[in-house]
């Protein structure tokens, strides 16, 4: 109960200062859990972003359905979409003006699918590698500039306590051409003495090639629905001086 009190202080204390859609253990960040062969994850998720706290025609939402199958064991396969709203500012230069103040109606941005693959092996770490390919639709590519982005991703995970984790990630991805590097860290551990009951966590994220001011913190709370197949997960994000901020839930169904 003290380890308990003491990290949920913690997540308070850090708490006064992009996305992992279908995750199992964290809200944004890969874990090494995979969905069990021939079971399914269904998770919906919407955030409300703030690109910058001067300038409100920057906010946008997204709405974001998916779902995952476990090909065979430790193989998962993920497709999900995103519904999102834009402020005028976030489209391209030319599409401003038109749609000044308060931006185009809600739209279908893209279409995602990833595959996760869990290393079967007894080693220190969990180890999995995500490959993930996201392809903009024809609004999103005129309004937005979208174009087609591949992630590569490798998740160390380390289970410790009852139920509690470290995940690290390491991403490389190219969008439209253009290669973007970046990090994560997570911890997470239960609340109670019910391993399987609520738990809190921590996510850091960053990117390699801007450390000092691309830095965020993701602190979540993860609230079993009845049983440990149905979770519940909310989370505030928050950049350097609170420059920049999102808040995310996330509902996660597995059978």
């Amino acid at each position: 109960m003290k380890r308990s009190l003491l990290f949920f202080a913690i997540i308070l204390l850090t708490s006064n200062f992009a996305y992992g859609h279908g995750a199992l253990e964290y809200i944004d960040l890969h874990g090494a859990e995979s969905v069990a062969k021939g079971k399914f994850s269904f998770h919906v998720q919407y955030d409300y972003m703030v690109e910058d706290k001067a300038d409100p025609t920057q906010d946008h939402w997204e709405f974001t359905p998916g779902i995952s199958w476990g090909i065979i064991e430790g193989l998962t396969f993920d497709i999900h979409t995103h519904f999102a709203k834009f402020g005028s500012s976030l489209l391209l230069v030319q599409h401003q003006a038109a749609y000044e103040p308060i931006g185009p109606s809600p739209f279908f941005e893209a279409l995602a699918v990833s595959l996760q693959y869990t290393l079967p092996l007894d080693l220190a770490f969990d180890t999995a590698f995500v490959v993930v390919y996201e392809y903009p639709y024809g609004r999103s590519q005129t309004l937005l500039g979208g174009g087609v982005v591949i992630e590569g991703i490798l998740s160390l995970g380390y289970d410790f306590g009852a139920h509690s984790n470290i995940t690290i990630n390491v991403k490389y991805g190219v969008d439209d051409g253009d290669s973007f590097s970046e990090w994560g860290l997570g911890i997470k551990m239960p609340l109670t003495s019910d391993a399987h009951g609520i738990s809190a966590g921590i996510e850091f994220m960053g990117d390699f090639e801007d450390i000092n001011d691309s830095w965020s913190v993701l602190p979540g709370i993860y609230l079993p629905l009845g049983d440990e197949y149905t979770i519940f997960k909310t989370g505030l994000q928050m950049g350097k001086d609170l420059d920049t901020m999102r808040v995310n839930a996330t509902l996660l169904y597995m059978f």
